[in-house]
């Protein structure tokens, strides 16, 4: 019914409306002009047919539906119809699935340095390292001006004796004649005999005082005696001494020496300057050496409490045996200003009161 309605509507204006120019041949109506002009209802109308068409079916009821479009009668084709006016945007579809990533493109050249930040704050020293070697030795610089002179410091002398002295054979002990004293040629040394005994018997030595002494004046002065105890026997008897005579020495217990001495100054004669003295030596093995130091002006008993000594005074030592176990060889005799501790080697005393020596303890 829709579609005979439609036909009805195209007859009326196939029927009053006709184009003699333009896209269709002369005297021959055609739907054209529909779309170039006409009410809106028309082309309502139009519009709704075309996007909708009908079913030629519904024309005829009697025929059967087969499913193809029939033509509309008595409508001949467009030729060329011009497009209408295009319809409003459809909405946007949803969107696809992204693609895979590409590949990355080759990196671009280093941006320019940024500015240097603020220092950061220092961090705890490290442990030191290992000292370097030493560097070489710079050039002297010059030298500078002399000091103030300081005080003079002590001068010393130190002298030692090895020339000894003893009367001749034939002297005579009872009084004091001018009968020179020999220089003793062997090796000197004490030791007690009794009877006719050659090579033993009282020996000396002397020395001066020297200028250097002057310096230090208030230094003492020590006499060191060196000593060496053996059982050798004494030389053989010179020819006076009759065969009969006995010779026995070296009966005692130990060695007791007297020590006595003179003095010579400028412008005198000979005085006393140290008074007589007896010193026991301290007991050595046979062989062995005895050290024995005695300060001049040191006070008993390891000294021999005798007065000073002044420079350019001439002394005169005397070292004679009182008792003996053996004879002791004498080395020598060393003098130096002293100070310090007393080595020892001997007591002294002033009379000779030692036990071993036949003496008694008083």
């Amino acid at each position: 019914m829709r579609k005979f309605l439609l036909s009805l509507v195209l007859s009326a204006s196939v029927m009053t409306l006709g184009v003699t120019t333009g896209g269709c041949g002369a005297a021959v109506s055609c739907p054209c002009a529909l779309m170039w002009g006409g009410a809106g209802l028309l082309a309502t109308a139009l519009l709704t047919s075309v996007a909708e068409p009908a079913d030629p079916n519904d024309l005829d009821p009697n025929k059967p539906d087969d499913g193809e479009p029939q033509p509309t009668p008595n409508v001949p084709d467009c030729i060329e119809c011009p497009p209408g006016d295009p319809g409003p945007p459809g909405a946007d579809g949803k969107d696809g699935q992204n693609g895979q990533d590409g590949k990355d493109g080759v990196n671009g050249q280093d941006g320019a340095d940024g500015q240097d930040g603020q220092d950061g704050v220092d961090g705890q020293d490290g442990k030191d390292g290992v000292d370097g070697q030493d560097g070489q030795d710079g050039k002297d610089g010059e030298p500078g001006d002399p000091g103030e002179p300081g005080d003079p410091g002590p001068s010393f002398f130190d002298l030692f004796v090895e020339e000894f002295w003893k009367a001749p054979d034939d002297w005579d002990w009872g009084q004091f004649d001018d009968t020179p004293l020999v220089v003793i040629d062997d090796q000197p040394r004490l030791g007690r005999c009794v009877g006719s005994c050659p090579g033993t018997g009282a020996l000396a030595f002397r020395l001066a005082i020297p200028y250097i002494y002057l310096l230090s004046p208030d230094a003492p002065v020590m006499m060191r005696l060196f000593l060496q105890k053996t059982n050798e026997d004494p030389k053989p008897a010179p020819a006076k001494v009759e065969p009969e005579s006995v010779c026995e020495c070296n009966l005692d217990e130990c060695l007791v020496f007297s020590v006595i001495a003179k003095r010579l100054r400028n412008g005198q004669t000979v005085e006393d300057y140290g008074v007589l003295r007896y010193a026991k030596a301290d007991p050595v093995g046979d062989g062995e050496l005895l050290v024995i130091d005695l300060p001049l002006s040191g006070a008993l008993p390891t000294g021999l409490g005798w007065g000073t000594v002044e420079a350019g005074d001439w002394l005169a030592v005397e070292l004679n045996t009182i008792c003996s176990d053996a004879f002791y060889l004498v080395l020598g005799a060393e003098f130096y200003a002293w100070s310090g501790e007393v080595t020892g080697g001997a007591e002294v005393r002033v009379d000779n009161t030692f036990p071993c020596c036949g003496g008694q303890e008083q």
